[in-house]
């Protein structure tokens, strides 16, 4: 194991003990995982149908985000997270003396120079990264003007959500009346975050919804309306000077949250035939594996059932549905056991 994995390691629990990073950032992070946000995503939801609260929410993702990142991004972002210079330089000369070779289908490749970025997989690359995108997130909650989504915790305490932020996926909201404007301003954030450290954040790897209720005298009597899907979304590059029009997705429709379907309406139905899919897959594959027992049994708790729990365990499904999907699963495992063990 390299020597940086040990240095980054311990410089890591640093960030951690003093609160350097951002609380909007889930991933990379001891006792934080995928739940966070898609927890405060189907609290947004419960919001939204208690409240009937009008909210605007959308994904973004950058374009070759790990490649992108420049050495002197590197040094200012450890140099921000308060890492001695001493460190620095070293970290500096250790990039340029480093020589990367990449596997690929037809052979290893030469060894070259990286000009950029952060080696996905590297012992010290997921540090870094968190270091890098935490300046985004200060910039959102320090920037933003227009209101993000509330939720309460277990004692009712009310605060504000504006991003979620997982490895390179991000996750922007915000609630009321203006909340189109309000998401658009997340987008603008986070274009003007990107054009500073040289990164391409494109529309055409976000996406968009916007939930609007219909207009009743009575709470229940309000209904999730068409007007939504209508009004356009876009993220501006000041940079640039351009605009681009945001992709949208209807509030029942799956948006593929961090491999979970997660909409607005809490809908179950797209992500359950997903699921299904999956756990065929998974039933297939183990068909064809070697028949030692203990290596089926690891795998199909290790991926088909983890898989579909985790598909499932924040959503509403009938116990019936999920009995449904898991069927092919079950047939798997009985002949399985029947014919070779």
């Amino acid at each position: 194991m390299p020597l940086s994995a040990f240095d980054f390691s311990e410089i890591t629990q640093v960030w951690e003990r003093k609160g350097l990073l951002h609380n909007s950032q889930y991933a990379f992070r001891a006792k934080k995982g995928t739940e966070g946000p898609l927890l405060l995503w189907s609290l947004m939801n419960d919001r939204a149908y208690l409240r009937k609260e009008d909210q605007a929410r959308g994904q973004g993702d950058l374009k070759h985000a790990y490649d992108g990142v420049q050495q002197w991004a590197v040094e200012v972002v450890l140099m921000r997270m308060g890492v001695p210079e001493e460190y620095v330089q070293y970290q500096a000369k250790l990039a340029m003396l480093t020589r990367t070779a990449v596997i690929t289908p037809f052979g290893v490749t030469e060894k070259f120079r990286r000009a950029s970025g952060l080696p996905q997989g590297g012992t010290h690359s997921c540090a870094l990264w968190n270091g890098f995108i935490d300046i985004m997130a200060e910039m959102q909650h320090e920037m933003a003007k227009e209101k993000g989504v509330m939720v309460e915790d277990e004692w009712g305490k009310e605060w504000e959500l504006l991003t979620q932020l997982f490895a390179d996926d991000a996750h922007h909201c915000a609630s009321g009346t203006d909340c189109v404007k309000g998401l658009e301003e997340r987008f603008e954030i986070a274009t003007l975050w990107s054009a500073f450290f040289g990164m391409e954040h494109r529309a055409t790897k976000c996406n968009a919804t916007v939930g609007r209720w219909s207009k009743a005298e009575w709470a229940e009597d309000k209904r999730w309306t068409e007007g939504g899907l209508q009004e356009v979304v876009r993220i501006k590059d000041l940079h640039e000077g351009t605009e681009e029009e945001v992709p949208k997705v209807e509030t029942g429709a799956d948006q593929r949250a961090l491999g979970v379907q997660v909409n607005m309406e809490g809908c179950w139905s797209g992500a359950m035939k997903k699921a299904g899919a999956e756990v065929e897959v998974t039933a297939r594959a183990i068909r064809q594996m070697p028949s030692v027992k203990s290596l089926v049994e690891m795998c199909g708790k290790a991926v088909g059932w983890q898989r579909l729990l985790f598909r499932t365990k924040l959503l509403s499904v009938p116990g019936e549905e999920v009995r449904k999907i898991s069927w092919s699963w079950d047939e798997m495992w009985t002949w399985k056991h029947v014919t070779h063990f």
